[in-house]
């Protein structure tokens, strides 16, 4: 055995899954601690909250008008935009959290969701020493802090949280391991994402498609395509 397998050998399995929901809690602390850090879009995800709430409460939960946006002219936002986020916090506001709370804690599952999808991907493919530590850096990632913090892209941050989650799914099926599981994966990362955020949406895509071509011409595998399409 070589001293990395050594090595790996001795890193505690159970250790890296709470370890990285921790640093996954800890990652947004600045956001939970400074509301009035100001952004970009610094209080426009909390007004498309409650204008989505003030919808919901009439029925609508998908609207693609906005009476109360654009100074109460109205705003066909989620026309264009997709409202996943917002959808996702609307639970939490109704519990009683303020809107920026509400949305804090969708984005801190977020991010620790991509963190054990970074870790999940790489597990079985480097060893478990080295796929906590990708997923350490993932959630290190600078551009993420950027979104969370100065241009307050909550949405896209999400989004990207979500795909190490579908590249987890699309990498197993390339490479036909993983069974239901991998599709569920693949399905259920792509599809939310797609509900949140339509350009990552759009790089997901074209990251799967990149994914089939390598596995096939790695592998061989002229199978690999078909999979992920029928997913």
């Amino acid at each position: 055995m070589s001293s990395v397998e050594e090595a790996q050998s001795r890193w505690p399995a159970s250790l890296s899954r709470p370890l990285l929901v921790l640093l996954g809690c800890l990652a947004p602390w600045v956001a939970w601690s400074y509301p009035r850090v100001w952004g970009t879009d610094r209080f426009f995800n909390e007004i498309r909250l409650v204008a989505l709430g003030a919808c919901a409460g009439e029925g609508v939960l998908w609207p693609d008008w906005l009476p109360s946006l654009a100074h109460g002219h109205g705003y066909p936002l989620f026309h264009f935009y997709p409202a996943g986020l917002y959808l996702a916090a609307s639970p939490f506001q109704a519990l009683g959290l303020s809107p920026r709370a509400a949305l804090l804690v969708v984005l801190t599952l977020g991010l620790i969701a991509g963190a054990l999808g970074v870790h999940g991907l790489l597990r079985s493919r480097v060893g478990e020493r080295l796929a906590c530590l990708g997923g350490v850096l993932w959630l290190s990632a600078p551009y993420l802090y950027v979104n969370l913090l100065v241009r307050h892209a909550w949405a896209e941050l999400l989004a990207l949280s979500l795909l190490p989650l579908a590249l987890w799914g699309v990498m197993d099926l390339a490479q036909g391991r993983g069974g239901r599981g991998a599709m569920v994966r693949a399905i259920v990362g792509v599809t939310l994402i797609l509900l949140v955020h339509n350009i990552v949406a759009l790089f997901a895509a074209g990251a799967a498609l990149l994914v089939a071509v390598f596995a096939w011409r790695a592998q061989g595998d002229l199978a690999a395509p078909g999979r992920i399409a029928r997913a």
